[in-house]
């Protein structure tokens, strides 16, 4: 469970990495039309930018339910069957008495991402920022895609220090949070906060998180193989 959020934050990654680098190429190709500047601009790149968008709340939201599934593991609970594999598992399985057994449940608690439901005895809520994301994930995910809203399908050059000649390209959301907010922002705000809670979390789980290394006697020099035309 450990490798499956590891390997769903470096999904993630590669979401963010591409939507950067669509900002990039629509920035540089924009600038080459000076004409341009300003006016709203469609391209079929859109397409992909769609696609990582939706890979980006994908991720995000499987590296939350793989965490919960972990939680649920070392809390004793039966993750392998597949009744307690995502967060909304989780929170229908939690008792009171779990809260101080667990320091990822507690750093969820503490971090008041997960509390109490006044409105219903013995039951637990999301809240915070995690029901923030959760509520995103689903409204991207389950009931509309990024890019069906008119104001999402385009993106334009803004100055930002004209006299410098410095300029950003901009691309709207349009979600039940916000209104008209830049892409690129938006993400990277979640994107940093998905980041400190799992960094937290990877503290708070007591397992090895250190980077591996190779030194020079973990490396046999019989088992390298040099081309020879490139000697």
């Amino acid at each position: 469970l450990a490798q499956a959020i590891s390997l769903s934050l470096r999904s993630m990654d590669f979401a963010i990495e591409q939507i950067t680098y669509f900002y990039h190429q629509q920035l540089v190709d924009i600038l080459y039309q000076e004409n341009m500047i300003g006016k709203r601009i469609s391209t079929t790149m859109d397409q992909a930018l769609y696609a990582h968008v939706h890979a980006f709340f994908l991720q995000i939201g499987a590296a939350r339910d793989y965490l919960a599934a972990f939680i649920a593991t070392r809390l004793g609970m039966d993750a392998s069957s597949g009744k307690v594999d995502t967060l909304a598992a989780l929170k229908s399985k939690l008792k009171d008495d779990l809260v101080g057994k667990e320091p990822l449940l507690d750093l969820l608690v503490k971090k008041k991402f997960l509390e109490k439901d006044p409105a219903k005895s013995g039951k637990w809520k999301t809240t915070g920022w995690l029901k923030d994301i959760t509520d995103l994930r689903n409204e991207i995910v389950h009931r509309r895609p990024y890019g069906l809203v008119h104001e999402e399908s385009f993106g334009w050059i803004e100055p930002k220090k004209q006299e410098y000649g410095l300029y950003r390209y901009f691309r709207p959301i349009e979600t039940n949070q916000n209104n008209s907010q830049d892409l690129l922002d938006f993400l990277c705000f979640h994107y940093r906060t998905c980041c400190d809670l799992f960094f937290e979390a990877a503290k708070a789980s007591k397992l090895d998180t250190s980077i591996l290394h190779l030194k020079d006697s973990d490396i046999d020099p019989h088992s390298i193989r040099i081309d020879a035309r490139q000697k």
